[in-house]
């Protein structure tokens, strides 16, 4: 309502300019005394029009809830939840209805459930949402995929374990393929409903539900076995609000494909790990996101096959390397793989989140790191190297001030870098001895030894790492089995 009545007031003084003065004649003329205010005036109109936000020609105030659902605050909806109440199937509610909350975007469906859920298994996010509080919020939840892609996007399956994975969450996740049957997520839910340590979360098609929309995710907030009925906590509250959906139907709906990947969609058993942990100083690149293969830069793709294709290559047992050989020969096939790296398109960067408490440990992190011999390898290997590709895989410019007072260094990023990178994904299964499979052993003897502080910034930095570039691949496959598909129609 407000940018209506901004547009129609612009187009009023627009207007009332106009009557006054004739604004192409004056831009024209040389004789106007007050030529310079007007132009400046017509410039100040032209941009003020052009950020102006017109309205969609439809727009809507909710959805009706199509015959098959039963609104939560609906006389019906409140007499199953009385009795869903009293069979002991709404254990998982109460936690979830204290974090409810409505999605801040029309795609943020798979983010508000994860929200939900994190912070009803009361799950310190390590870091600062508003003033002093630690609390989850939307925009936190970008370790895997950058929110101006969500955005746009939404999340899949995939992308949203991937996430659920960063964030301190044990993640079960089955699809609605053949192998599942109904009498089975019957049980998943049944059990689940009853307790308030894990939550369950659908991701599933509304067209199947005779919704608006289709892809969508929601958590499950309780279950009436005599009326084999879900209850669906919808964060699209602006759409349609929390109600009742026959299991039965709601199974069905998991089992529509998603045009993204390919596969049916499905469940996932959301719970907290025993011990969280946070990471403190490093963070993983943007560029590097749980986005279609298609989206990734390429001069990353480039970067990443090169990458792989050195670490699959074969070592003569007979003649093994030191370690210091190793890391010498891993060091300079990373920097030449990294030259064909775009400046921006970084590998590794710094947590813009840091405050005074973290400070501490990130100290510690820091001498750990230095105590290393890897370390001391690392930093003669890079006196003789080009300092400039070194820009190409690490950038601290989003946090200077810790950089600077850290005295972090680009050594400091490749050790770290050779520390938590997955090499376990190249390993080859043959049992070959290869590039990565040495490095592999190299790194986890490293993390045999007492590393309070470095040990878990390594492995929360490696599980996003496995996650990233196992969907990608995931997602690569995908893409070419539709393209042998597609071919194959053509040719008949």
């Amino acid at each position: 309502m407000y940018m209506i009545r901004s547009t129609k007031r612009i187009i009023q003084v627009t207007e009332n300019f106009g009557n006054l003065f004739s604004l192409q004649n004056l831009k024209g003329s040389t004789t106007f005394h007050g030529l310079h205010t007007i132009n400046k005036v017509a410039s100040v109109l032209d941009k003020m029009t052009a950020q102006v936000s017109l309205p969609p020609k439809t727009n809507f105030y909710r959805k009706p809830l199509p015959e098959t659902c039963i609104s939560f605050s609906s006389n019906e909806g409140k007499t199953l939840f009385k009795e869903a109440l009293s069979s002991g199937h709404l254990a998982c509610y109460f936690k979830l209805a204290a974090q409810f909350r409505t999605q801040d975007e029309p795609a943020f469906c798979g983010l508000s459930t994860l929200v939900m859920v994190l912070n009803a298994l009361e799950i310190d996010p390590g870091q600062i949402w508003k003033g002093p509080w630690r609390w989850y919020h939307e925009n936190m939840l970008d370790c895997c995929t950058p929110l101006q892609i969500i955005e746009q996007n939404g999340i899949n399956f995939n992308q949203f374990m991937c996430i659920a994975s960063c964030n301190n969450l044990n993640v079960r996740s089955t699809r609605a393929d053949d192998l599942l049957d109904v009498s089975s997520f019957r049980e998943v839910v049944k059990t689940y409903t009853e307790q308030d340590e894990a939550f369950v979360v659908l991701s599933y098609s509304r067209k199947v539900l005779g919704q608006t929309g289709d892809g969508h995710f929601s958590p499950i907030g309780g279950y009436h076995p005599d009326r084999d009925m879900i209850l669906m906590m919808d964060t699209a509250r602006f759409k349609y609000p929390p109600h009742w959906i026959p299991l039965p139907l709601l199974f069905n709906s998991m089992k529509s494909l998603d045009e993204e990947t390919g596969q049916p969609r499905g469940f996932m058993i959301l719970s907290r790990q025993k011990e969280g942990i946070h990471l403190l100083l490093f963070s993983v690149s943007q560029v590097l996101s749980v986005t279609a293969p298609d989206n990734l830069p390429t001069d990353v793709s480039a970067f990443l096959s090169s990458w792989r294709m050195f670490l699959k290559t074969s070592i003569d047992k007979s003649a093994p390397f030191s370690d210091e050989k190793l890391v010498e020969i891993i060091v300079n096939n990373l920097l030449n793989c990294a030259k064909v790296l775009e400046d921006e398109h970084f590998m590794l960067t710094i947590n813009t989140l840091i405050d005074a408490e973290q400070c501490s440990n990130i100290k510690h992190l820091i001498c750990e790191l230095e105590s290393l011999q890897l370390y001391s390898s690392v930093r003669s290997i890079l006196s003789h190297c080009d300092s400039q590709i070194f820009l190409k895989l690490f950038n601290g410019k989003n946090n200077e001030n810790i950089v600077s007072s850290m005295g972090i260094k680009d050594t400091h990023f490749l050790t770290f870098f050779l520390l938590c990178w997955p090499y376990a994904c190249v390993v080859c299964s043959t049992g070959e001895t290869t590039m990565g499979g040495e490095m592999t052993k190299y790194a986890n003897c490293i993390l045999a030894t007492k590393l309070d502080y470095l040990k878990d910034e390594i492995m929360i930095i490696r599980s996003q790492l496995e996650n990233i570039l196992d969907f990608n691949e995931q997602k690569k496959s995908h893409s070419n089995c539709c393209r042998k598909s597609c071919s194959k129609k053509i040719r008949k």
